[in-house]
């Protein structure tokens, strides 16, 4: 199938370059003639060429949609110029610290608003969900736009949830557990039973498994837990960030042992975890194009030396070494193209696959699907670099021929 295809793409490019044929020199008319009829080894090595670039691509737009999907979600959600936590952490989220501390950050001068944001994890049908409890004004109406539905009608599910009448879900969570709008869940509270009608279905990256989200009083009321994990800090107009955040800092900060961040550094942290999560994908996109180097080099050669005769009648008729050797690697790199072309294709279906079915059922997290534009021009580096390379043996070995030697061969 992949021989198939290369040739397939081998009469496209001719097509192609049909137009501008009698314009090339003879090594590019001859490397030209040769893409339509593409041997099978060169044909198999376009297409695990174009593998490896597939899987390069892929990469990228796997790591590109989840980071691209993480950091709109954390723009969304938090507005705050400041972010204020416990330097302890549990996991990946800070250790619970007083929502009272609000109350004292809220008296350093130049702050204006101090929204507290509780997470914490919950059994619900056997898997581990997070329940997202915020402040009650970050589901006030002004702050629609802070939450991406999936489903239900934002204005009145973000006044169930602000009277403690409803609770929104998570997208991954409704797909995995079947839940949907008008459904009632239960959650077990120290409490008793907490059960609630589900008014929306939002975009949330906190849990791979799912979350429930309600506000802090709900929460604080049936878990009797009045810890949160983050305090959003807004500074005030006409106050400087830096001064507000050297106050916390020196004041609160060093008695409570707290970190105090910036809405830019909240981002590059969430961004560095990401690409430190998805380094193995280094590997997977470096070891691919080794082997189609290599299995490039190795059909070159056997298929030069298949063309030992046809090439000495060129040498014969007047044709020098260095035109032979240019229509080697001007042959290599037409295949390195037809396996750039490829690349693309399969780098498209796998990043799709990937990012819309394979992640989302394996881990959990239904992403929004980013295409690696900027993996384009690496991976066309990489093409010509592959491909070049892997002509410059059998271009060489072919050059030197003896020309009778050649001749002599059936």
């Amino acid at each position: 199938l992949v021989c198939v295809f290369m040739r397939i793409a081998g009469s496209a490019a001719r097509a192609v370059l049909a137009p501008w044929r009698p314009r090339l020199a003879a090594p590019g008319q001859l490397a030209v003639d040769r893409l339509v009829r593409i041997p099978d080894q060169l044909a198999l090595a376009a297409g695990v060429l174009a593998l490896g670039l597939g899987l390069m691509l892929m990469a990228g737009t796997l790591t590109r949609s989840f980071e691209e999907s993480m950091l709109d979600f954390i723009r969304r959600q938090v507005r705050a110029d400041l972010v204020v936590a416990s330097t302890a952490s549990t996991g990946w989220i800070e250790s619970p610290i007083a929502a009272a501390i609000g109350d004292r950050l809220a008296r350093v001068p130049g702050v204006a608003r101090v929204e507290g944001i509780r997470l914490a994890e919950q059994d619900f049908r056997g898997q581990r969900i997070s329940v997202d409890a915020l402040d009650p004004r970050a589901v006030a109406p002004e702050r629609q736009g802070d939450f991406l539905f999936a489903a239900g009608e934002p204005t009145t599910a973000l006044a169930a949830v602000r009277a403690g009448q409803g609770v929104l879900v998570s997208r991954n969570l409704a797909r995995q557990m079947g839940v949907s709008v008008g459904q009632t869940i239960t959650l077990d509270s120290p409490s008793g039973p907490y059960a609630a009608p589900v008014v929306g279905v939002v975009v949330d990256y906190v849990s791979p498994r799912g979350s429930v989200i309600m506000t802090t009083d709900t929460y604080a009321a049936h878990w009797r837990d009045h810890t949160v994990n983050r305090f959003h800090v807004t500074v005030a107009a006409g106050a400087s960030s830096a001064s507000v955040r050297a106050a916390i800092a020196t004041g609160l900060g060093a008695e409570l042992a707290l970190k105090v961040l910036t809405q830019r550094e909240l981002y590059d942290y969430h961004v560095d975890a990401v690409r430190r999560a998805f380094r193995f994908t280094l590997a997977l996109q470096l070891l691919p194009l080794v082997v189609a180097g290599l299995g490039l080099a190795e059909a070159l050669l056997a298929v030069s030396l298949d063309r030992r005769r046809e090439f000495a009648l060129l040498r014969a008729a007047g044709a020098t070494r260095g035109q032979v050797a240019r229509t080697v690697i001007v042959e290599a790199l037409g295949v390195g193209t037809l396996g750039y072309l490829g690349g693309l294709g399969m780098g498209l279906v796998l990043g799709v696959l990937w990012v819309r079915i394979n992640f989302a059922y394996q881990i959990g997290w239904d992403l929004d699907f980013h295409f690696a534009t900027g993996a384009l021009a690496p991976a066309a580096l990489a093409a010509l670099l592959v491909s070049v390379t892997a002509g410059l043996l059998p271009a060489r070995r072919i050059a030197r021929q003896p020309i009778l030697h050649g001749l002599r061969q059936a």
